[in-house]
């Protein structure tokens, strides 16, 4: 299998960056205008901070998928690889114009139960959503989401 390496939304994490910039920017006028504004010291921080992190992670060239030979793994979910025969099916989902890589796991617990606490609510909200307990979130993603499903098909079933 030709491996599938999806990096991060540069044009997502450039955005953020921007508008999270351009708020610390009117936190910093604010408190020039009022040396005591309590609003404009909240912008600089929040704003900086978001600013920062995304200006991180436009820089940060580290794949945010990898779907090779030994199995999916999305740094996102925190959980590592999940290996080929963990996999029983995939369908893709659009929800609200996003493409999210359902994934049927044979023992989905296995993996949840390693997700980081803060991840962990995110598994009921992806069932409340109508998607599987893990999801590969292909948004901002330069291959065809079609087609990953497709390759991803074509490699659980040439597993069995």
């Amino acid at each position: 299998m030709v491996a599938i390496v999806i990096g991060p939304s540069r044009r997502h994490w450039l955005l953020v960056a921007g508008l999270a910039s351009s708020a610390a920017v009117v936190g910093a006028l604010t408190i020039a205008a009022n040396h005591r504004s309590v609003i404009g010291w909240g912008l600089v921080v929040v704003a900086g901070a978001c600013a920062a992190f995304g200006g991180w992670q436009f820089y940060d060239a580290r794949p945010r998928v990898v779907i090779d030979d030994r199995g999916i793994l999305d740094r996102t979910l925190a959980i590592g690889t999940i290996p080929w025969d963990d996999v029983e099916g995939v369908r893709l989902k659009w929800l609200h114009g996003h493409p999210h890589l359902c994934l049927d796991l044979r023992n989905s617990a296995k993996y949840t139960e390693r997700l980081p606490t803060m991840l962990r609510p995110v598994v009921a909200l992806n069932r409340q959503l109508g998607l599987t307990d893990l999801t590969v979130n292909l948004d901002g993603a330069d291959p065809n989401p079609e087609r990953v499903e497709a390759l991803i098909r074509e490699r659980i079933t040439g597993a069995r």
